[in-house]
């Protein structure tokens, strides 16, 4: 299952938003997390039922109550997962740099 992970920064602290479809569970996953605190996440899809939501809406939702905007590609291709129930362990990693405007960048690594 493809990890996406989208870096951005709030209040000069980098926040990590992570986000996969969940072969398993037929659902979607998503953590927040700020740096250096790596014992628990922000908030997590696992803190709140159902676990792994069938659909994004409330994870963009949360998103946007919290100002942050997710890359368009990197929600269509979380939407591509679960579409295609892919299987494979590839991360693609997107960042949001706010000092030079919006500037996304993709790596990909892994196998599929």
């Amino acid at each position: 299952m493809p990890l996406h992970i989208f870096y951005t920064t709030d209040e000069n602290q980098e926040i990590q938003i992570s986000m996969r479809w969940n072969r398993s569970e037929q659902g979607y996953f998503m953590s927040i997390e700020k740096k250096g605190n790596d014992d628990f996440p922000l908030w997590s899809s696992l803190y709140e039922e159902p676990f792994f939501p069938k659909t994004l809406d409330n994870f963009l939702l949360l998103l946007d109550q919290c100002n942050i905007q997710l890359p368009k590609r990197m929600i269509y291709q979380v939407v591509q997962d679960s579409k295609e129930n892919t299987v494979c362990d590839k991360e693609r990693v997107y960042a949001l740099f706010q000092k030079t405007g919006f500037a996304a960048w993709e790596n990909s690594h892994g196998k599929c």
